[in-house]
Parts: structure tokens; sequence; C-alpha cells
């Protein structure tokens, strides 16, 4: 009797040694997923700290992402994020798009500045490789998209500004993510990437209180949300070409003007101006 639950014992443990094991790989393989996805698809080296799934699935957390500034910027980053959490099955993360049902960024901080007349979210708009027509990037459709306790940096040299000044940013709240009128097949990671640093570089310009960079500051966010329709609307047409006699063409149709419609975002605020 003794020999048997010394046995039993021996196996239960070998489980539980083997079930760490795989855990802890598995988070490094998610981890070398979205450092690997995010370099390659901005083609900015991305550095992840960690990350964690939740041993019985529906959480995922990341802490310490930073985004490399493109070149030509005097900032080492353009975006550092302190936390990241996520609520996702285990069995949408194996789905085409992954389906995620809240994504909520805490304490993230971009750099916005300016070289050779160009703010660097341009220069990361303008620097995206061409997509590969036989890679599949990563696709998510995001329900919540949550940005709390967001600062934002304005590098002395913008318009109307001589000193570095911090904007701090409140809650910010996108919906539908990757699956807005017209397109139902998710959002890159770099859509996603490019969505949450315009849209953070356009309020810390609203609530600087300079004219000046208030202005040119929006007319940048709107020229790369239509940089970034014109490539979804691109690469919709090579879809629509191969769904030719499918009876599947018009599954593409109907992307619209602005960049959060694109990825089937927008915030809170912008949807009640539009009632």
């Amino acid at each position: 009797m003794r020999l048997f639950k010394r046995i039993l014992l021996a196996v239960v443990l070998l489980i539980i040694i083997a079930l760490a094991v795989v855990y802890f790989n598995l988070n490094r393989i998610v981890k070398h997923t979205i450092e690997v996805q995010s370099t390659d698809s901005l083609n900015l080296q991305t550095q992840l700290g960690s990350a964690r799934l939740a041993i019985f699935g529906g959480n995922f957390s990341m802490n310490d992402l930073q985004i490399a500034s493109p070149s030509g910027f005097s900032a080492p980053r353009i975006l550092q994020l302190d936390k990241g959490a996520v609520q996702v099955s285990y069995g949408q993360l194996r789905s085409d798009p992954v389906h995620i049902t809240s994504l909520t960024l805490k304490k993230p901080t971009i750099v916005v500045e300016q070289a050779n007349g160009k703010f660097n979210f341009q220069a990361v708009m303008d620097q995206l490789p061409k997509q590969d027509p036989n890679a599949k990037p990563i696709k998510v459709v995001i329900d919540q998209l949550k940005i709390e306790d967001a600062t934002v940096v304005l590098h002395p040299g913008l318009p109307g500004l001589s000193q570095e000044m911090k904007v701090n940013v409140p809650t910010l709240e996108m919906h539908n993510v990757g699956s807005g009128e017209g397109n139902k097949n998710g959002a890159a990671l770099k859509d996603v990437a490019v969505l949450v640093i315009t849209s953070l570089a356009k309020k810390g310009g609203d609530m600087s209180n300079i004219d000046a960079l208030k202005t040119q500051l929006s007319s940048a966010v709107k020229n790369v949300q239509d940089q970034a329709r014109a490539q979804i609307d691109k690469q919709l047409q090579g879809v629509q070409e191969k769904l030719k006699g499918t009876g599947l063409e018009d599954a593409g149709k109907n992307i619209s003007g602005q960049l959060d419609k694109a990825l089937g975002g927008g915030t809170d605020t912008e949807k009640k101006k539009k009632k």
C-alpha cells in the first residue's frame, strides 16, 4: 500500500512538473510571437518584458512593451506600455482572426516629436513594410479596447513648444476594433498600434492648448489615417480579385474613410458627437 502511494505521488509530481514546463514554455512562445510580429509588421524593434497566460485560460497579461522610434528621431522609443490585460480564451488564440473580448492598455507613454518637418508617427506609417501576399499576420477582433492613464510626451521643437510638455490623457475607449462595417476579417497588430499612437497623439495635441500644435497634429493624424485607409483598400482589392467568381466579391467592400472606422473602432466621445 505504501509503495502504491509513493508511486501515485511520484506520478502526480511528474504531471505537475510537466504542466509547469509546458506553461512556462507557452508564455515564452507567446512573448516571442508578439515581439516578432510587431517588429516585422511595424519595421520597428519591439521588446516585451514578459507575457503570462492564466493557467485555466480567459486572461493574458503582458508587461513592459517597448516599441522603438523610427530612425531620425531622438527619443529611443515612440511607445512604452507598463501593462496590458487581455481577456481571451485559449480556443480563440488558434482562430483567425483572434477574437479578444477586451484589451486594456495601462499607463502607456507615447512620444511625439518632429524631424525635417515630419512627425514621428508619420515616419512610422511611411516605413511600414510592404505586406507579403504569402504571409499570414496575426489579426484580431477586439470587442473593447481601453487605454488608461496614458501620457503623451511632447518634445521641444514642435510648433509653439520650446520645452518638453507632458500631457496626461484620461481613459479612452474604442469598440469593435477589426469588425467594423465592411471589415469582418480583423485588424493586424500594426493597425492596432497605429490606431493607439495616432489617437493618443491627437488627444495630446488637443489638450496642449497650443493652437498651432493642435492644428498641425490634427492634420498629420488625418494624413496617416488616409494612408492607412488606402493601404487597407489596396489589400481588399487584391482579396476581391482572388474572390471573383466565388460569390463573395462583396465581402471586403464599404471600408469607411477614417482609420478608426476602417479598423472598426471609435472612441465613445466621437460616437456621441455623431449622434
